[in-house]
């Protein structure tokens, strides 16, 4: 867990769902209390948000979800994510670890950033990466 206020923050996807849903007002504060710049999403959430579009019948959740994705910066998967995930990816398949695709890629993104990963699931992300920093939004 991190205290470190000035740290960019990462959302996993989870956490994004929450916010744009507006499923909990103390995590909508939570975010309007940090200046735009220290947050911001994975490319690989904005992937998985922008697939969710495709099926959504909802126009209104539809135009939340783009709403969100126009004000949220998008840090860009770079050459530093793509060979920690490609060394996670390694290790993890050694060991014989299940963790997701998608939330691999998003750990291994925020901790090449040296970003601190907010997630409503703490323990879907522990023992990934030594150097991933956990903040847990959960409510």
């Amino acid at each position: 867990m991190s205290n470190d206020g000035d740290a960019l923050r990462m959302l996993d996807t989870s956490t994004a769902i929450e916010v744009i849903s507006r499923a909990s007002l103390a995590m909508e504060q939570r975010l309007l209390d940090l200046p735009s710049k220290a947050v911001c999403i994975s490319a690989m959430t904005r992937t998985e948000l922008v697939y969710s579009l495709a099926g959504m019948g909802n126009a209104p959740a539809a135009a939340t979800v783009r709403q969100f994705l126009g004000i949220i910066k998008t840090a860009a998967w770079d050459a530093a994510a793509a060979d920690l995930y490609a060394e996670l990816r390694h290790r993890l398949d050694a060991e014989g670890s299940t963790v997701g695709e998608k939330d691999l890629e998003i750990a291994a993104h925020a901790a090449s950033k040296g970003a601190v990963l907010v997630t409503t699931d703490v323990a879907r992300f522990q023992g990934i990466c030594a150097g991933l920093v956990l903040e847990s939004w959960s409510v």
